[in-house]
């Protein structure tokens, strides 16, 4: 079990982390502050350090230039509010590994913590980008990533097209990595999720005294984001005043951040992102005309799972091996698996593969520890759906065990596994029952 020591002076983050990381299979140490983990980690030795960077007494900073003077090589991930990128960068430079911007996901913080775990020569077939999670090796996910890796190195918008969950930060980083730009900053925002009165301060900024709680001078995301990239995710959502505030900045890169009289320039790339029908929002006058061809100078679609199924048991391998565990899989658990359409794509499919993970205990994956809300309610609509649907009674068969497996598994569930209550209520003689749970391989939960 790896060992992580986490650092931050605030108690509800500290926690929230403890426990996710917990839950995860790894054991956490916590402090609140650069004084007290720099005295942990003279006496103990940790896998990965998580620190906060503002802090009392002794800050991040500090606590890894002091780290870096001894002989301690744990890798060390920088958790920064969005005003300190500064901050971060300079943690990068002293010898930090990695960072995460408040608020992430904690997806992200698992996949960075596994990325810093996992050997560097560590690689297998269809990994496109491992830094990034790009995984596949289908026609159809190459053939985008050729696209977006060539339109990279061109210092032009682009405008990634897809459903919910098929990837398109992952994208947007990916063409960042990969341009001119890689050492500037890369700063995505989720445009859905502000809300619209603070719209403008986010994305511009504001001075001093500008409104009330504008104590301070802040930097809004494009001065940040200057001589680097900025993601605006769900640009569709994006309301329509600040449509117009957007057209303007995109005309010439200029701005002027809320109070300040004197406007200022920038150097970014943008990239956007929207699961939406851009088109059929400028018909129902929901999106502006003028804005949509400002942005729409190079789309990328990005096909969802369905459309790559035989990149499934690629991207189960990595989510299993994201979760730090040795898991084997049995060919007919890919095969059900690959059945489903998956309208929540990847971000589905890796939410699903940790529920069957964390409720496995014998580090194999049958068909058996497939839950029976997926097996029941899912896979019987596909067998229907399938181009097995002219062979009549092979499909049958395969719905009455799906039925057989269902019932009996309730029934030994409900029964407690007492196979003489279990033949009395299905009218079936014990030798029966027994035969049912060796032929179905129905197991005890």
């Amino acid at each position: 079990m790896s060992k992580i020591l986490v650092i931050d002076d605030e108690k509800y983050m500290l926690n929230a982390i403890k426990q996710f990381l917990e839950v995860n299979n790894f054991k956490v140490t916590t402090a609140q502050n650069g004084k007290i983990a720099y005295d942990i980690l003279s006496k103990n030795t940790f896998d990965i350090i998580i620190s906060d960077l503002k802090m009392p007494e002794m800050d991040g900073l500090t606590l890894i230039k002091k780290i870096k003077k001894t002989k301690i090589i744990t890798p060390i991930i920088v958790l920064t509010a969005f005003g300190t990128m500064d901050d971060a960068v300079e943690c990068m430079k002293v010898g930090a590994n990695d960072f995460l911007a408040k608020p992430f996901k904690v997806d992200e913080l698992l996949k960075t913590i596994n990325k810093l775990l996992r050997p560097k020569d560590s690689d297998h077939k269809g990994i496109i980008n491992k830094k990034l999670n790009m995984i596949g090796e289908s026609p159809a996910f190459r053939s985008v990533i050729d696209l977006a890796q060539r339109i990279a190195k061109e210092d032009i918008p682009v405008l990634l097209l897809g459903e919910t969950g098929v990837g398109k930060e992952e994208f947007a980083k990916m063409i960042h990595i990969h341009s001119p730009r890689s050492k500037g900053n890369f700063i995505s925002v989720n445009c859905g999720a502000i809300p619209q009165e603070l719209i403008e301060s986010e994305l511009f900024g504001y001075k001093k005294g500008a409104f009330t709680g504008a104590y301070d001078d802040k930097k809004g995301i494009f001065e940040s984001g200057n001589n680097g990239t900025v993601f605006l995710d769900e640009i569709g959502d994006l309301p329509l005043p600040a449509q117009i505030k957007l057209l303007r900045f995109l005309e010439n890169n200029t701005f002027l951040p809320i109070g300040d009289t004197k406007e200022k320039k920038v150097n970014i790339r943008m990239i956007f992102a929207t699961n939406k029908d851009l088109k059929k929002q400028v018909k129902i006058k929901e999106f502006r005309e003028d804005l949509y061809y400002r942005i729409n100078i190079f789309p990328i679609y990005i096909p969802p799972l369905r459309e790559r199924k035989e990149d499934i048991p690629l991207l189960i391998k990595e989510f299993i091996g994201s979760v730090n565990r040795e898991i084997k899989v049995d060919s007919k658990f890919y095969k059900m698996v690959k059945k489903y359409n998956w309208p929540g794509n990847i971000r589905e499919l890796k939410h699903f593969i940790e529920r069957v993970v964390f409720l496995d205990n014998d580090n194999f994956l049958g068909i058996e520890d497939i839950p029976r809300d997926f097996y029941n309610n899912v896979h019987q609509k596909e067998l229907i759906k399938s181009t097995e649907i002219d062979n009549f009674h092979k499909l049958k068969n395969e719905m009455i065990k799906t039925f057989e497996f269902s019932y009996f598994s309730n029934l030994l569930e409900q029964t407690g596994w007492n196979i003489n209550k279990a033949a009395k209520l299905s009218g079936l003689s014990r030798k029966s029952i027994y035969q049912k749970i060796e032929n179905l391989n129905i197991k005890k939960v």
